[in-house]
């Protein structure tokens, strides 16, 4: 059903005069049923009636006399819904006057002179001045009630002397304004209010009119001049009478609002750090705005940064992900804060071409006989090398060999694979490997080494980083690394001496650290559950207090178990023979409450520098908690590479990395502090 009901508002008729207990009725009809009607005033709903004939009554002896609108609103049971034409009715409760009946309807009534004759009902009726005698009939009068029957009555004519009364009360004399203002009128007469007009200054043309109760006028005070203005209201009855309000006057004071329409000024555009997959934009403006760049390999610019929405005069942002030697172009935006937007014009930068040499990859090796495996190597940003297309294995008995040949190499592995399963191999024999990762134009990386006596149950891993040194399409030796076992196992790597011909360049000989347990014989309450990475809550600031107790940290207790405890989990994991998983669970809360209990003998490390070559780009500051930025990255990517361990690198220096900073201290002789100062810097790369 789409059909609205129709509707029409039969009782009163349009200009009808009414009074008391008006009756109100209305016609609906519908193509399948009309649900109800309502009979408002104005808008202001009477009543509501739901079965035919659709009546109301309307008690108009608490309004004022005067002018009102009268509407019928049908739905259908579908919702849809139509309203009547609207009507003009005049109250009139106190001056009703004295009536003599004189006809029923189609009669005669018999008076003589000029009369007032009122024609309907006793609550709603037409009323004429007429010279009788006359007909009393619909054909006179017109019909005030449709379907009822009517009567007639006269009486004398009254003169009408009578003005109304008026007064402008929403407007007070002495008073400033602004803006858009609804001045009110209160206006009344002994018979009926017709008109009031509004007026200003000493205009003779009102600026508004209103025939209805309550009298109100719009005023737009931002078309006149600031300054004083007077302003009055006169109201009219039917017999022309009239009366002026009192004059007010007021202060009208509108401030002009300036509208920023201007554009910020964009200068000083550069790109710079550009590196193979990122590059910095910088710009300033005139006044404050927002950041924003976009870009891409055309002027379509199928990109853009993440809007900056911080006002801002200096503007900067980093592309990162980008394809190695390509050119991109770009333009920057800036919003002001009146939504003004400026961009630039085309700009262009080149990401670097591919890397001298492919960086080198992460080696593993495991028995059986001897089981090697590898990583994707990855470039200085982090991201696997596109370029790399295999690896060459050397092997050797007697040490490590420091240059690739193809002809003389154990095994070419192509990429995509990264596995090698030695099979020649003696048990008891230690194993010198030698890895070369190359490009896809034949250029090898620097060498990274491992060595691995093949027994049933060892597994070792390299760092990340294992050696410096020469390399690249053949070139000269590279520099090596050794394996740090657990604490309490037996090394997996032959330690020799540091004058012994086998030992790879720059190594450090890390003695075997005895273990017996945790340092205290408290016990500590770790819950039933497993404590991982993103657990919180008093069972983890238990777990940070045994951590500092028994490895004399600085941990921050906050009962947040991030990046950096679970770090220092995997290390304590380490030095006691547990899977370094960083999940503390009942195995490994066993060994933290064990009793009874000692402190594990820590022996002095002789260090005669890290375990690479690769030198730390640490800055010029010291490094402390609440740094952050890429030399604190460097900083967690050497803790990774010379601990073994799984910090985030977020270049936060928070309490994990701090805390991790003063283990590594205690084990290089170093003020425990945490602080990276020139002096740990010095040790951490060899100097």
């Amino acid at each position: 059903d789409t059909t609205p009901p129709t509707v029409a508002l039969t009782v009163p008729s349009n200009t009808a005069i009414v009074t008391g207990i008006a009756p109100l009725s209305a016609t609906a009809s519908d193509n399948v049923a009309v649900a109800r009607v309502d009979f408002y005033q104005g808008t202001t709903l009477i009543t509501s009636s739901t079965v035919t004939p659709y009546s109301a009554s309307w008690n108009t002896t608490t309004l004022a006399d005067g002018s009102y609108t009268l509407k019928a609103i049908a739905y259908d049971g579908a919702g849809y819904n139509s309203t009547s034409t609207l009507i003009t009715v005049t109250v009139n409760n106190t001056n009703p006057g004295t009536w003599t009946a004189c006809a029923t309807e189609n009669g005669t009534c018999t008076f003589s002179g000029t009369d007032d004759v009122k024609y309907g009902t006793a609550n709603i009726y037409f009323i004429k001045t007429l010279t009788g005698p006359i007909t009393c009939s619909n054909t006179v009068f017109g019909d005030p009630v449709v379907g009822v029957a009517k009567s007639c009555s006269y009486r004398r004519v009254i003169l009408d002397t009578t003005a109304p009364t008026v007064s402008l009360t929403s407007l007070i004399s002495g008073t400033t304004i602004s803006g858009t203002i609804t001045p009110l009128v209160i206006a009344s007469d002994n018979i009926a209010v017709t008109k009031v007009d509004f007026y200003k200054d000493s205009d003779t043309t009102p600026f508004a009119s209103d025939t209805i109760a309550p009298y109100t006028a719009s005023l737009n005070t931002t078309i006149l001049t600031n300054g004083s203005h007077t302003f009055k209201a006169i109201a009219y009855d039917a017999a022309g009478n009239n009366s002026i309000s009192t004059l007010v006057t007021v202060t009208i004071s509108n401030i002009a609002v300036t509208t920023d329409t201007t554009a910020p000024i964009i200068s000083l555009i550069t790109s710079s750090g550009t590196t193979t997959s990122s590059s910095t934009i910088t710009w300033t403006t005139n006044e404050n705005s927002s950041t924003q760049v976009q870009y891409g390999t055309s002027t379509t610019y199928d990109k853009s940064s993440t809007l900056n929405s911080t006002l801002a005069l200096s503007h900067s942002v980093t592309l990162s992900g980008l394809s190695r030697n390509t050119l991109y172009h770009y333009k920057v935006k800036s919003i002001d804060g009146s939504t003004n937007l400026a961009q630039s014009t085309d700009y262009t930068f080149t990401t670097l071409k591919r890397l001298a040499k492919p960086p080198k990859t992460t080696v593993t090796a495991t028995s059986g006989s001897v089981n090697l495996s590898w990583s994707i190597p990855l470039d200085p940003d982090g991201i696997p090398y596109e370029l790399y297309s295999g690896a060459l294995i050397m092997r050797s008995t007697t040490g490590y060999i420091q240059t690739p040949n193809s002809s003389t190499a154990l095994a070419d592995v192509k990429a995509p694979t990264l596995t090698y399963h030695d099979t020649a191999v003696t048990p008891g024999t230690t194993y010198y490997y030698t890895f070369f990762t190359y490009d896809d134009i034949g250029t090898y990386s620097d060498p990274s080494f491992i060595s691995f006596t093949p027994t049933d149950t060892q597994t070792i891993t390299t760092p990340p980083i294992t050696s410096g040194g020469g390399g690249g399409g053949g070139g000269g030796g590279g520099g090596g690394s050794s394996y740090t076992p657990p604490i309490n196992t037996t090394p997996l790597v032959t330690s020799y001496p540091t004058n012994s011909p086998n030992t790879p360049p720059n190594t450090t000989i890390t003695p075997t650290i005895p273990t017996t347990g945790p340092s205290t014989t408290r016990i500590y309450n770790l819950g039933t559950n497993t404590l991982i990475r993103g657990s919180h809550g008093e069972y983890v600031k238990e777990l940070q207090r045994f951590l500092n107790d028994t490895m004399n940290l600085g941990l921050v207790i906050d009962g947040n178990f991030g990046s950096g405890t679970k770090a220092i989990v995997i290390k304590w994991q380490q030095d006691h023979n547990l899977t370094p998983d960083g999940r503390v669970g009942n195995k490994t809360k066993g060994i933290i409450n064990s009793s009874p209990s000692s402190t594990p003998i820590l022996p002095t490390i002789p260090t005669t520098g890290p375990s690479t070559t690769r030198i730390y780009n640490l800055g010029t500051n010291t490094l402390i908690r609440g740094s952050h930025g890429e030399y604190v990255k460097e900083l967690q990517r050497f803790l990774n590479d010379t601990m073994n361990l799984g910090l985030v690198i977020d270049g936060n220096f928070g309490s994990g990395t701090k805390a991790i900073v003063i283990k590594w201290q205690q084990d290089h002789n170093l003020t425990p502090d945490g602080r990276v100062g020139n002096k740990t810097k010095g040790i951490m790369n060899g100097r």
